[in-house]
């Protein structure tokens, strides 16, 4: 299966548009038996998936063998 992972270590702010995503993904992954997680979140973002009732998509740990790490990162300063 395929397995995803997303670092959100440097998102601040998850959108309501931004958790349908990534519940869309979950939903897509499991349909073809993967998986689908959310590692090393801020707490910013921790708090928002927390309070939305996605705490099940916060996962620790090692990932599973041939896991696709992805990490979000910050755009550069403009300024």
């Amino acid at each position: 299966g395929y397995h995803l992972r997303l670092d959100l270590s440097e998102v601040d702010y998850v959108s309501s548009a931004g958790m349908r995503v990534l519940l869309k993904f979950r939903r897509q992954l499991v349909g073809i038996k993967g998986s689908f997680g959310i590692t090393r979140a801020s707490d910013s973002a921790r708090d928002v998936l927390e309070l939305a009732g996605f705490a099940d998509l916060l996962v620790e740990g090692p990932s599973p063998a041939e896991t696709t790490a992805i990490r979000i990162m910050r755009p550069p300063s403009l300024g």
